[in-house]
C-alpha cells in the first residue's frame, strides 16, 4: 500500500547535480561494503538496498531526505537510481537491483578528482572511521597553511638566485586547468604536449624558457630561504622592492609538473612592508637539483600587465636536520678513531691491465697466474690454495672496468655554477652511458684550469696515473692558492653532478673536469685479501673451506625464550639452540637460510639475546652490507634490552655518509649510535669495551685499519661474528668482516637468502668469472651442507627456515612453488587475509594477487637510458588514492602501509613526485633492491616494459622474487601482458590471475588474436551446451551409441571441412596481428582520453 501511495505521489523530475552525488555517495559507501560488485556481478537484492537506504537516510543530518521528497516526491531507491542513471533493467518480477558500474565510477572519479585537489593545496583529506560508517574528513593538517612552523634562529638565510623576468599581456580568455601552466597562459590537451612543455622550464633542458626572458641588473623581489626547526620544511622570504603588488602564483617547478603554493590563498596583496613569507616541504626538491620557484605578479594599477620572475634554488642537504629531544647513553666521543697505518691504494698492475684490453681475457689471465687456470679449467671452483690469488684477479678486472667507465666521462670547456659552498656541473655524455651508474657520492672531482686540458693523456693509463699525480699534488699545497682543485660528489641527479670543494672555486672561468672512484671499499677488500695469506691454514679450512663435520649430539639445552612464538617454530628453535651452544666448538660457519617472511631477524635477534644474557664472556659483532640490515637488527635489539638496558651493552655505528639521514632512525636507535650529535668515529679501545657492536662491512674495514676486532697481544675480541644478509655481497666484500674480526676460537654465524638479489657489480667480465657468487652460495655447494633428495641436512651447521609468517598462503604459495620447490608453509595470522577479503575492488575475496593489465607505451628521455611508463604512474596513483582516501571498509590505511616497487629509476621518480604532490612521503617507494628486506601491507609493482622485444634486467628470477615476496595482504602488479609474457615467470603469474578472475584492466589477445578469457568462457559454454544436449538426447530414449554416432558424424562433418578451419584460423592469426599493431597505436592516440576517463579503464573488473 506504502509502495503505490509512493508510486501515485511521483513528480516529473530530471536529475540534478546534487541528487546524482547524493545517491551516488550511498552506493559508494555500500560499493565499499562489498553489498555489492564484481564479486556479484553488479547485482544486489532490492530489500537489502531500500533498508540500508533508509537507514543511510536515518543517520543523515543534512536533510537529503526532504530534499529528494520535495524533488521526486518519493525516496524510493529504486525511483532514484534510474533516474540518476545508475540502474541497469532487470527482468521483470526480478528481486535484484543490477547497478550501472560505469555511472558509479563516473561519481568515483569525481570525488578521487575533488579530493586530489584539496590534498594538492595542503588540505588533509584523511580517512576516518566512526560508529555511522567511514567517511573522508578534510581539515588543514599541513603545517605550512596552519602556521605551526618556527624558523630555527641558529640556522643562516641563504639567497636564491635570480635568472630572469618577462613581462607579459594577460589573456582574458585562459583559465588554468589540470595540464595547464599559469606562468605561459597556456593549457595543454596531451599530457606528453604538457610535460614536454614543463621541462622547458626546469633542469633537463637546462631552463630553456629563460631564452625568452631579460635579465634586468636588480630584480624585482629578492628571494631567501631559512631552514625550520625541528620540520622538514623550508620558509622561504619574499621581499620586493617597490610597493603595490599583487601576487597572483607562487610556482615551484617540478620535473613533469608545477606545484602552485598555497594555492587556496592567491591571489593576495603584498602588506605595508612589502614582503612575505611561505613554506614549502623540504621532500619537494631533490638534492642536488636546481629548481625554479617562479613568483606571478602584477602592480595594483595595472591589472591587464602581469610580470613572470624566476629565482633558483638547489638544496644541498638531504633533508633540513631534525633535533631530537632524548637524553642519549652516549658512546663517547673523547676518543676519536686513529689508523695506525696507512691504507695502500693497490691500483691494478700493468699486466693485469694489458690482459684487460680486449674482450677476450681468460687466455692472457690463465698465462699471468697458474692458480686462476686452476680455477677456470675447474669449473671455477674457489680452493684453500687459490681462493687469495683468484679474488685479487677478480677484484681488479673490477676495478679497472670501473675506472674505464670513469674514463668516458672526462668534461671540458665547463662553466660551475655555485649554490653556497656546493658546485654544480652539467655533463654532457652520450646518451647511451648513464651517469648516475658510474659516479657515486664520495667520488673525486678534479678541476683544472681550460688552459692545461693538452697535460691530460687520452689513454686510459695516462689518465689515471695524472689523476693520482693531481690528487698527490694538491694534498702538498694543502690550502695554498693554486689553479687546480679537488673536491668530493655529494649528489648525482639528471646527468648534474654535485661536488664540495674545500677552497673556493672561480665561476667566472671555464674548467676541465675529471672524475675518478674514491676506490675505498674496493681497497678495504685488497686488504682482506693481504690478510687472508696470515691467517692461519686450520682456520682458514674451518671457516672458508669446512669439509667433513664430526657427528656430535644436537643440543638440548633450554632456553628461556624473549619471544615465546618460537617454542612453536622447531627450526628457529634449532637454530637458536645451536647458536647458543657452539662457544667452543671450532666449528664451519653456522648457516641460517632465511628465505622472505620465515622469521630470519627475529631468529637472529632471539639467538644474540640469549648469547648476551646466558654466555657473560661473550662479545658479539653484528655487520652486513647494508646499514638497512644492520639497523633492523640493532633496533630490535635495543627494544628487546628495554630501559634497563646497561651501560656498554650495544653501539651501532655509522660512517659520516649516513648523517643527512638520521632523521630517518629511530630516537632508540640514535641513543645508541655515534649520530647523537655530530658524526665522529670512535676509536677502537672504545668499542672494544661493547658487548655488542653493529656496523656494515665497509665500517669494519675502516676500523680495521686501527686494528678493530684484535686485543694488544694478537688475539680476537669476538667470540661470535654474525654476519646478515651474506648473499647480496661478494665473497672479497664478506671477507672484510671476517679477516681482521676471526680467530679461531670464534664462532661464525652468517644469514641470509641466495635465491633473492646479489650482488651489485660494475663488470659484467668479473661477474661471469665468478666475482658475482656469495660467500653463502658457495658454500651450500659443499658436500657438508648439501640437502639429500628427501630434504635431510646436517642440522648441527646450518637450518634451513621454511615457515612464512609474513604473506597471505596464496602468495607464499606463488613464489614458494616458483623459486623454492613449494618448501615454504604458509603460517602467518588470519588477520593478513583481512584485506583481501574487505577490498571492495579485489575482484576474488580469496586472491590477493591482482595483474592490471595496461597497455602504456614505455618511454625515454633524450639524456637517459632509464624507462617510464605514464600511463602506469597514472595507474599506480589510482589504486593509491583509492586505499588512502577511502580506506578498506571502514579501516584506514596508512602511507606506511603502501609500497611501490619499480625497475627504473626514472619511473619512480615520477610516482615519488606525484606522491610529494599530495604530501604523501610516507608512502615507500624505489626498486627491488631498496625494498629486499622489507614487508608492507600492500605491494603496488609497475613493471614499466612495454611494446618491447625484451624485458632488460626485469627478466631477472631473483629480482623477481624479491618483488612478489614484499607483500603481507595485497599484491598488485601493473603491466603489459603481451610483453611480459615473454618471461615464462610471468606468463605463468597471468594465467594464475586469469584463472581466479583477478586479471583486471584492459582486454589483451593472444599471439593468435584471441582473447583468453573469451576462449575460456567460450569453451565452458561449449561443453554445457553438449551436456545438455547429451540428457535431452537421453531423455527421448536416444541410445549412447547413437549419441556417439551424432558426434561422430559431426567430427567426420569437421574434418570435411579442414580447408575451411584452416583459413579461419589463418583469418584470426591475421587479425591478431592488426589488433596487436593497433593495440599500440590506440594506446598513444587515446593517452588524454585514458587520463581523463580512466576510472572507466582503471576499474574494469
Amino acid at each position: 500500500m506504502a509502495a503505490t501511495t509512493a508510486q501515485n505521489n511521483l513528480k516529473p523530475h530530471t536529475a540534478e547535480k546534487w541528487e546524482i552525488e547524493a545517491i551516488g555517495q550511498f552506493l559508494f559507501e555500500e560499493y565499499r561494503n562489498l553489498l555489492f560488485g564484481s564479486r556479484t556481478d553488479w547485482l544486489t537484492q532490492k530489500s537489502d538496498l531500500r533498508y540500508r537506504f533508509r537507514k543511510y537516510l536515518d543517520n543523515d543530518k543534512t536533510g537529503i531526505r526532504e530534499r529528494l521528497l520535495e524533488a521526486n516526491g518519493t525516496f524510493d531507491i529504486g525511483t532514484l537510481l534510474y533516474r540518476c542513471h545508475y540502474l541497469i533493467n532487470t527482468e521483470k518480477g526480478s528481486n535484484f537491483y543490477r547497478i550501472k558500474n560505469s555511472s558509479l565510477f563516473e561519481y568515483i572519479n569525481k570525488r578521487c578528482d575533488e579530493l586530489n585537489e584539496k590534498q594538492k593545496n595542503g588540505i588533509s583529506t584523511e580517512f576516518m572511521s566512526g560508529e555511522n560508517g567511514s567517511k573522508t574528513s578534510t581539515g588543514y593538517g599541513d603545517p605550512a597553511i596552519t602556521g605551526s612552523l618556527q624558523v630555527d634562529d641558529n640556522a643562516p638565510t641563504h639567497e636564491l638566485l635570480y635568472e630572469g623576468s618577462q613581462e607579459q599581456e594577460r589573456s582574458a580568455t585562459f583559465q588554468l586547468t589540470n595540464m595547464g601552466c599559469y606562468i605561459c597562459q597556456m593549457n595543454f590537451t596531451s599530457p606528453d604536449d604538457f610535460e614536454n612543455h614543463v621541462e622547458t622550464h626546469g633542469d633537463e633542458s637546462d631552463f630553456e624558457i629563460l631564452n625568452n626572458y631579460n635579465k634586468s641588473t636588480t630584480s624585482i623581489f629578492k628571494l631567501s630561504y631559512n631552514i625550520c626547526k625541528d620540520s622538514h620544511y623550508f620558509r622561504f622570504n619574499l621581499a620586493a622592492v617597490r610597493p603595490n603588488i599583487i601576487i597572483e602564483k607562487l610556482v615551484v617547478v617540478q620535473t613533469r609538473t608545477f606545484y602552485y603554493v598555497n594555492n587556496t590563498r592567491v591571489p593576495y596583496a603584498l602588506g605595508e612592508d612589502c614582503s612575505d613569507y611561505f613554506f614549502v616541504d623540504s621532500h619537494l626538491f631533490r638534492k642536488g637539483v636546481v629548481q625554479p620557484i617562479v613568483v606571478v605578479f602584477h602592480e595594483r594599477s595595472n591589472k591587464g600587465k602581469r610580470v613572470v620572475e624566476q629565482h633558483h634554488f638547489c638544496r644541498v642537504e638531504e633533508f633540513p636536520a631534525v633535533k631530537m629531544s632524548f637524553n642519549p647513553c652516549r658512546l663517547s666521543d673523547k676518543i676519536k678513531f686513529k689508523p695506525t697505518f696507512p691504507l695502500p691504494h693497490y691500483m691494478p698492475p700493468a699486466e693485469i691491465r694489458n690482459a684487460l684490453r680486449t674482450d677476450l681475457i681468460e687466455r692472457p689471465l690463465t698465462e699471468l697466474s697458474n692458480d686462476f687456470k686452476d680455477y677456470l679449467f675447474n669449473d671455477k671452483t674457489l680452493t684453500q690454495q687459490n681462493i687469495r690469488e683468484v679474488l685479487l684477479k677478480l677484484l681488479q678486472i673490477e676495478d679497472w672496468d670501473t675506472m674505464r667507465e670513469y674514463s668516458s666521462l672526462v668534461q671540458r670547456n665547463v662553466k660551475l655554477r655555485t649554490y653556497e659552498n656546493e658546485y654544480i656541473i652539467k655533463l654532457k655524455t652520450p646518451r647511451h652511458i648513464r651517469v648516475e651508474n658510474i659516479i657515486f657520492p664520495f667520488d673525486d672531482a678534479i678541476i683544472l684550469p681550460s688552459d692545461e686540458d693538452k697535460a691530460i693523456p687520452t689513454s686510459l693509463e695516462g689518465l689515471m696515473n695524472k689523476m693520482e699525480e693531481l690528487i698527490d699534488a694538491l694534498s702538498k699545497k694543502g690550502k695554498k692558492k693554486c689553479k687546480s682543485f679537488c673536491g668530493f660528489i655529494e649528489c648525482v641527479s639528471n646527468g648534474r653532478v654535485t661536488f664540495k670543494c674545500e677552497q673556493k672555486i672561480p665561476i667566472d672561468k671555464t674548467y676541465t673536469v675529471l672524475f675518478r672512484p674514491s676506490r675505498m671499499v674496493l681497497r678495504y677488500q685488497y686488504r682482506a685479501l693481504e690478510q687472508l695469506v696470515a691467517m692461519p691454514q686450520l682456520t682458514l679450512k674451518q671457516f672458508l673451506f669446512p669439509d667433513k663435520i664430526l657427528p656430535r649430539q644436537m643440543s638440548v639445552i633450554r632456553l628461556d625464550l624473549l619471544n615465546k612464538t618460537i617454542y612453536k617454530n622447531p627450526e628457529q628453535y634449532q637454530a637458536i639452540q645451536c647458536v647458543v651452544d657452539s662457544i667452543g666448538t671450532q666449528s664451519a660457519p653456522y648457516i641460517i637460510f632465511g628465505p622472505p617472511g620465515t622469521g630470519k631477524t627475529t631468529t637472529l635477534v632471539e639467538a644474540i639475546y640469549q648469547l648476551y644474557m646466558l654466555q657473560p664472556q661473550s662479545r658479539i659483532l653484528i655487520t652486513a652490507g647494508s646499514n638497512g640490515a644492520c639497523d633492523e637488527i640493532a633496533l630490535r635489539l635495543c627494544i628487546a634490552f628495554g630501559s634497563k638496558i646497561e651501560p656498554n651493552t650495544i653501539t651501532r655505528i655509522y660512517a659520516r655518509s649516513y648523517e643527512n639521514r638520521a632523521m630517518n632512525l629511530s630516537d632508540v636507535l640514535l641513543e645508541h649510535s655515534n649520530l647523537y650529535g655530530d658524526h665522529f668515529l670512535p676509536a677502537v679501545s672504545v668499542l672494544h669495551t661493547y658487548r655488542i657492536v653493529v656496523c656494515t662491512l665497509s665500517i669494519v674495514g675502516r676500523l680495521a685499519t686501527g686494528k678493530f676486532g684484535k686485543e694488544m697481544c694478537g688475539d680476537g675480541v669476538f667470540t661470535h661474528v654474525f654476519v646478515d644478509e651474506v648473499a647480496a655481497s661478494t665473497e672479497a666484500e664478506t671477507l672484510v668482516g671476517l679477516m681482521s674480526t676471526l680467530s679461531a676460537k670464534a664462532n661464525l654465524i652468517i644469514s641470509g637468502d641466495h635465491r633473492q638479489l646479489g650482488p651489485i657489480l660494475n663488470s659484467k667480465r668479473a661477474a661471469a668469472m665468478g666475482l658475482e657468487v656469495s660467500l653463502m652460495e658457495r658454500l651450500l655447494k659443499r658436500d657438508c651442507y648439501r640437502v639429500d633428495v628427501d630434504g635431510n641436512y646436517n642440522r648441527q651447521i646450518q637450518t634451513r627456515l621454511c615457515r612464512n609468517y609474513r604473506s597471505h598462503h596464496e602468495i607464499v604459495n606463488l613464489y614458494s612453488n616458483m623459486y623454492y620447490d613449494g618448501q615454504l608453509k604458509a603460517e602467518a595470522a588470519s588477520d593478513v587475509e583481512k584485506l583481501c577479503r574487505d577490498w571492495y575492488r579485489s575482484p576474488n575475496a580469496e586472491y590477493p594477487i591482482i595483474f592490471h593489465s595496461i597497455f602504456g607505451p614505455e618511454q625515454r628521455d633524450k639524456n637517459s637510458t632509464s624507462r617510464y611508463n605514464p600511463l602506469e604512474v597514472a595507474t599506480v596513483m589510482d589504486y593509491v588514492r583509492d586505499l588512502l582516501y577511502f580506506g578498506i571498509k571502514g579501516h584506514k590505511i596508512k602511507q606506511s602501509d603502501i609500497g611501490i616497487i619499480t625497475p627504473y629509476k626514472k619511473q619512480y621518480m615520477r610516482i615519488q613526485e606525484e606522491l610529494n604532490l599530495r604530501n604523501w612521503y610516507q608512502v615507500e617507494t624505489g626498486a627491488a633492491e631498496s625494498f629486499q628486506g622489507k614487508e608492507k601491507n600492500i605491494i603496488i609493482v609497475s613493471f614499466v616494459r612495454s611494446f618491447s622485444n625484451s624485458l632488460g634486467f626485469v627478466d631477472c628470477p631473483k629480482r623477481l622474487n624479491v618483488i612478489l615476496s614484499r607483500a603481507r595482504s595485497l599484491l598488485i602488479l601493473i603491466g603489459n601482458p603481451r610483453t611480459l609474457s615473454i618471461n615464462g615467470d610471468f606468463k605463468s603469474i597471468i594465467e594464475k590471475c586469469q584463472a581466479h578472475k583477478t586479471l583486471v584492466g584492459a582486454k589483451y589477445f593472444d599471439d593468435n588474436g584471441i582473447n583468453p578469457n573469451r576462449t575460456a568462457t567460450k569453451g565452458k559454454n561449449l561443453n554445457g551446451k553438449m551436456e545438455k544436449l547429451n540428457k535431452s538426447m537421453t531423455a527421448l530414449n536416444v541410445s549412447k551409441e547413437n549419441i556417439t554416432q551424432i558426434n561422430g558424424n559431426n567430427d567426420n562433418n569437421g574434418n570435411n571441412d579442414n580447408e575451411n578451419d584452416a583459413k579461419k584460423s589463418q583469418k584470426a592469426r591475421q587479425r591478431g596481428c592488426r589488433r596487436k599493431k593497433n593495440a599500440q597505436k590506440k594506446a598513444q592516440a587515446n593517452e588524454a582520453a585514458f587520463k581523463s576517463k580512466r576510472s572507466f579503464f582503471l576499474r574494469l573488473d
